[in-house]
């Protein structure tokens, strides 16, 4: 398959339930949303409240043979969430699906179906796609979305003085198996096809059964159109935190889950393992088995068997390109330190080391703060200004690099600390010390990165900002759509401000809270156009997190009112239930924004080459058409107040209608957009229009009219 491991293979670990197995137990879809039993199972049940999703549409007259089959069958765009009580219009309702693609691409098709009266056995079966010339691509994968109660804004009460809404929301995709449903219930169906690296362009079609116990079934026909067009992997860093708390193969062994995170786009990931052995109980780290110095002093590392190895082989093997690696050496170096040499001796070199270090501030207005800071900070993690801390560390530093060289590992990016700028609030040493650790990685030879500060931060953390600077690679700020806080800047002037340094802007969990209330238009834009507009100049982007439920992945109340954090891209199997998990809605969306990158990027290189190919008449006039079609097309987003975001987004903003009255319920209504000037039909046509402007650029440029390589 062009995808690697099929999504199939993906959504079951050995954990959980296999499609055969998952055949024999039906699903039954009632009008129950489970939201008020999540309630009541919290520890504080008055912290919360149900949230409904109204539509006020009519159920458009039916035909006599719609009213013998018992349902409407009827299709929606895959980004406009259907929730169980969605109701068709008549325009909706059809028995043709069709969808592009291109050679090595993934792409959905999505119908949903409406009982008008109780129906048992409800089977989706589809066959192969087969060409006009007999070619065939294998049939989609089918899944059934289901929903989960969630919280509808984060963390964030339904009005200020709370409580935290929940809402039954289409959330995750599932392996199929017979349904039996309730009158008035609707169910989404979404199934993707998987287009092989070599497909011949062209027309394809497949045909879907839909049929249950009381009916006959009926036939739905899926067309795809392949496209002659050769997508471009782009040169991009696009990555995920990978797990908070320890992984126990929930959703699939470690080489699984890397592997559904690579299909899906993803070419880097950050890990919290290292190269040391944890003891919870003793909340120790032990370094032994993994690092080794000799009586004359000399450093041997062996990463075999150390956690670190085991993600990091699990990545290459992935296809990752890059790894964010949060090293914690510096307790190791710290105590081997303090064995071999005398206390007096690295009093004096840290004393040496520290004035060294404060001259670079003694024109700063925040000098004694500073002062006072560095020198609790040197007192605190004593001897780590030593002249003999800074020679191990970073003589143990480059042997880890060497061992991960090696082995071809993916390049490791070094992460002194998590969101420093907010530690430091906390712990006043959290600036000094990761710029010790900034220096040293450079020292040895390291490529370095952070997360959540800018060039734009104020105050005294301007000036330990300007230090930061000087030993970093890649800046990671957490900033959002049309965010200005806290770093005082949008997205793109921070880049524009990374970029003069020299250093690689990234952004951080532009979508991550889509991983709490499903967002899917978000997701895609973030994913994909966003490079072309506000991140211009953005070369990377991590997301946070891909798994993190805090208790009950399908119980958001519960837990320890860590909520924002319980974030999940793919959902675990749960027996009791009769959940089977599987991806995220969010996750096959991010898939989609990942392929709009795709098409953006494809065009770009084309315009690169047609631009530099000659000067022959036809590339030239074919380029400049492109050029003044993708212009205007990426010139066509608007980013208004409503699509303004914060660390903790207001998803409110993005429906049609929302009331949260005091004393009512909370409704909201209508579709959920993300106010960019785009609709969901935009991504769809825009994608279209950057694939018919590569096709012409390919067929010119092929030609022979161009003088290419002249």
């Amino acid at each position: 398959m062009v995808c690697g491991l099929t999504f199939a293979q993906a959504c079951f670990s050995e954990q959980g339930t296999s499609p055969r197995s998952a055949e024999g137990s039906r699903l039954k879809l009632t009008l129950s949303s489970g939201v008020a039993g999540a309630i009541a199972e919290s520890s504080d049940p008055d912290g919360f409240i149900a949230t409904r999703y109204v539509d006020e549409g009519r159920l458009p007259d039916l035909s006599r043979e719609e009213q013998q089959r018992g349902y409407v069958l009827f299709a929606r765009h895959w980004m406009d969430l259907v929730f169980p009580n969605s109701i068709p219009a008549r325009s909706e309702v059809t028995d043709h699906l069709a969808a592009f693609a291109s050679p090595g691409e993934c792409e959905p098709f999505t119908f949903c179906v409406r009982s008008v009266k109780e129906i048992s056995g409800l089977d989706i079966t589809v066959g192969e796609f087969v060409s006009k010339n007999g070619a065939t691509i294998s049939a989609p994968e089918v899944q059934v979305v289901r929903c989960v109660p969630r919280l509808w804004l984060g963390e964030e009460p339904v009005r200020e003085e709370g409580p935290v809404g929940v809402m039954n929301m289409p959330t995750y995709l599932e392996a199929p198996r017979l349904i039996d449903m309730v009158a008035e219930r609707t169910v989404q169906f979404w199934l993707t096809a998987e287009v092989p690296p070599d497909a011949e362009p062209g027309i394809y079609e497949a045909q879907v059964q839909v049929s249950h116990d009381q009916s006959d079934s009926y036939s739905v026909m899926l067309a795809l159109e392949i496209l002659p067009v050769a997508l471009v992997k782009p040169d991009l860093r696009l990555g995920f935190w990978d797990f908070q708390r320890p992984y126990q193969g929930e959703i699939g062994s470690l080489d699984e889950v890397y592997q559904t995170m690579n299909r899906h786009g993803i070419n880097a990931v950050f890990t919290h393992e290292g190269i040391y052995q944890y003891d919870k109980k003793t909340d120790t780290y032990d370094f032994s088995q993994c690092i080794s110095i000799s009586d004359a002093g000399g450093v041997t590392v062996d990463l075999a068997g150390c956690p670190l190895a085991e993600r990091a082989e699990a990545a290459r093997q992935a296809g990752f390109l890059s790894m964010i690696y949060n090293t914690h050496i510096w307790m190791f170096v710290t105590e081997e330190v303090q064995k071999r040499h005398e206390r007096e001796v690295l009093e004096k070199q840290s004393r040496r080391e520290v004035r060294r270090v404060l001259r670079r501030y003694r024109n700063s207005p925040h000098y004694d703060l500073i002062k006072e800071e560095i020198k609790a900070t040197s007192e605190k993690m004593f001897p780590l200004y030593s002249d003999a801390f800074g020679s191990l560390y970073v003589e143990v530093l480059r042997s880890i690099l060497a061992e991960a060289e090696k082995h071809g590992w993916p390049m490791l990016l070094l992460d002194p600390g998590d969101e420093i700028r907010s530690a430091h609030v906390r712990d006043k040493t959290a600036f000094p010390r990761v710029i010790r650790f900034l220096e040293l990685m450079k020292r040895a030879g390291a490529t370095t990165i952070m997360n959540h500060l800018s060039p734009t931060m104020g105050d005294e953390y301007a000036d330990y900002g300007s230090q930061v600077m000087r030993y970093l690679d890649v800046g990671m700020p957490g900033l959002r759509v049309g965010s200005r806080s806290p770093y005082g800047a949008t997205i793109e002037k921070t880049a524009r401000d990374f970029t003069s340094l020299g250093i690689a802007a990234h952004t951080y969990s532009n979508s991550g809270q889509a991983g709490v209330t499903p967002d899917l238009s978000i997701v895609r834009f973030n994913a994909g156009f966003f490079f072309g507009t506000l991140g211009r100049e953005v070369v990377g982007e991590f997301d946070y997190i891909f798994y993190r439920p805090e208790e009950d992945p399908y119980n958001p109340t519960d837990g320890r009112h860590l909520w924002s954090h319980e974030r999940m891209w793919f959902f675990p199997p749960q027996a009791e239930s009769s959940r089977l998990g599987g991806r995220a809605l969010v996750l096959a969306a991010k898939r989609q924004g990942y392929d709009d990158l795709r098409y953006l990027k494809t065009l770009e290189n084309l315009l690169d080459l047609a631009e530099s190919a000659g000067d022959s008449p036809q590339v030239k006039e074919v380029a400049l058409a492109a050029r003044g079609m993708l212009d205007r097309m990426l010139g066509s987003f608007t980013f208004t107040d409503r699509s303004l975001d914060t660390n903790r987004r207001q998803f409110r903003s993005e429906w049609d209608s929302v009331s949260a009255a005091p004393g009512a319920i909370p409704v909201v209504k209508g579709k959920s957009v993300l106010h960019n000037g785009w609709q969901y039909e935009d991504y769809d046509r825009s994608r279209r229009q950057l694939a018919e402007a590569a096709i012409k650029l390919q067929q010119v440029l092929a030609s022979g009219n161009s003088n290419i390589g002249k």
